[in-house]
């Protein structure tokens, strides 16, 4: 009696690939692990010995060496990103800790403290310049007051947006109505608003400015030093 013939091993359609190697890489994570042989560059794998349900991964071996190159490039981006928002993020405050000015209003005068908290590093922009009544008060770092006596009525205070740490623009002003022996409150800041290394290095930034309560304002100044 003859004996019955050897099974033939099934045909399976692989992905077809750019090269012999990841057919075979493909045919190998195959349960049996049979190292497959390619014909004719068709993309059938013709020693691949169980069907296609049975492969653990249906990917060829490009798609592991082109996920790890993505990884890599995104994470580049982000330690790069991370890098420009660290030297765009402005200095901080070195001046004494925040108490109330010597500066006291008098009859005809008000005095107006202007200041900026001190944020996280991942939004922080750089120093934007302040100037009230018409005087220039510098560039505001972070976490920055400064207490200016000025005269009875509307006083404006301006903050410029600071663009490559020294270009001044982009204005913004406050109207405060200053009231002879008081005190008046105005927050500023510069904050990164968007950032990206895809085509090239981009950082939006954007100033802000508002006159607040005494309320807010005692509380946020707690944590601030005299700018300079």
């Amino acid at each position: 009696m003859a004996s019955p013939p050897m099974p033939m091993a099934t045909p399976i359609r692989c992905r077809r690939a750019a090269s012999p190697r990841q057919i075979r890489c493909f045919c190998r994570s195959l349960r049996r692990r049979s190292r497959g042989r390619t014909g004719n560059n068709s993309g059938i794998a013709t020693f691949c010995p169980n069907p296609a349900q049975n492969c653990l991964s249906h990917r060829p071996c490009g798609w592991r060496a082109k996920t790890r190159k993505t990884i890599r490039q995104s994470t580049s981006r982000r330690g790069a990103l991370g890098f420009l928002l660290a030297g765009v993020a402005g200095c901080t405050a070195k001046g004494p800790a925040y108490q109330p000015a010597n500066i006291v209003p008098t009859s005809s005068t008000g005095v107006i403290y202007v200041y900026r908290p001190s944020g996280t590093v991942a939004t922080r922009g750089e120093s934007p310049f302040v100037t009230i009544d018409g005087k220039s008060y510098g560039a505001m770092k972070t976490g920055a007051y400064i207490a200016a006596a000025v005269p009875e009525g509307n006083v404006k205070v301006t903050v410029q947006q600071s663009v490559l740490l020294v270009l001044p623009a982009i204005p913004k002003s406050v109207d405060v109505a200053v009231v002879a022996g008081t005190t008046s409150y105005v927050r500023v800041d510069q904050n990164i608003i968007d950032a990206g290394v895809t085509e090239g290095v981009t950082v939006a930034q954007e100033v802000a400015i508002e006159e607040v309560t005494s309320e807010q304002a005692q509380q946020e100044l707690e944590t601030t030093r005299l700018n300079g």
